[in-house]
């Protein structure tokens, strides 16, 4: 709750305080979801809401290069029912990104974060630090794709009931469509690994496919977010897995004149959910 708390406070005061700034741009934003989480092999479905507090900023540092920061934190919910090991409360991530744009449709960049789960069991405390490289490509009437390919690691090994997302690898590929007034819809794929996951014997392979989007009120600085997402933590090996539905809503303040289309253009991606999600996931496998 502390971590939710601090998060949420510094989502809003980057939104409060970067507006005066000429060439910064972002947004700071809550919502709701609603997750069903099922281990086909241990107990019935559960379904459970969660809260979640997000924000970004983006500013220049010359003509072609940029920097974002990030920070997201959200609430868990799952139970002994479904999670085998002491379940993760919530979970935290912090990245920032860096972009080169050679002056034409392309953008190329690096991005490295860190993340953690909140956990009341000091042996289910995931921690996870990740790094990889960026693109993005603008493709004309209202079109643009971007991908990410990284690594991470989860530690300190041997401290922990499992390895979690150890030497992990993990891709990212998405789609964007501005074509409707103030709103940008996208569809995202991700796949990841890692060849010790719940123990060194079982490794993990994760999945995930999202679609959604963001609507801005009369093209002003309020935007109404949503999405659905499904997804596949697997301990390989081993019997214990979790396929999970997400479905989110939310609003964000924006700010910076760029609107949802024009902030993924210029970098504002995000980062990939598989590693940090298998994160806070990895007691159910325990």
């Amino acid at each position: 709750m502390k971590s939710f708390l601090t998060c949420t406070a510094l989502a809003f005061c980057i939104g409060a305080t970067a507006p005066v700034q000429a060439q910064t741009f972002g947004y700071a934003g809550i919502g709701y979801g609603v997750q069903r989480g099922a281990n086909p092999d241990n107990g019935a479905p559960e379904t459970h809401g969660f809260g979640q507090i997000d924000g970004a900023f983006g500013f220049g540092g010359t003509r072609a290069v940029s920097f974002i920061i990030e920070a997201s934190t959200r609430t868990d919910a799952y139970t002994t029912s479904l999670i085998t090991g002491t379940p993760s409360t919530g979970e935290t991530n912090l990245a920032g990104h860096v972009w080169y744009d050679p002056g034409g449709r392309t953008r190329v960049g690096a991005f490295a974060g860190y993340a953690f789960a909140t956990n009341p069991n000091p042996n289910e405390r995931q921690t996870l630090a990740y790094l990889g490289v960026q693109a993005i490509q603008d493709l004309g009437r209202d079109l643009l794709v971007f991908g990410q390919l990284g690594t991470g690691t989860s530690g300190p090994v041997g401290t922990k009931n499992s390895y979690g997302f150890y030497n992990g690898v993990f891709g990212r590929v998405g789609i964007a469509w501005g074509g409707l007034a103030n709103t940008s819809l996208r569809a995202e794929f991700e796949l990841a690994a890692s060849p010790r996951y719940e123990a060194a014997s079982e490794p993990g392979m994760f999945r995930s496919l999202m679609i959604g989007g963001e609507t801005a009120f009369g093209g002003g600085n309020w935007a109404a977010t949503y999405g659905v997402r499904t997804a596949l933590y697997d301990a390989l090996d081993d019997p214990d897995k979790l396929e999970e539905t997400t479905i989110t809503a939310g609003i964000r303040y924006t700010f910076g004149n760029k609107g949802a289309q024009e902030r993924l253009r210029a970098g504002m991606i995000g980062t990939p959910l598989l590693p940090v999600r298998a994160t806070t996931v990895t007691p159910m496998m325990d």
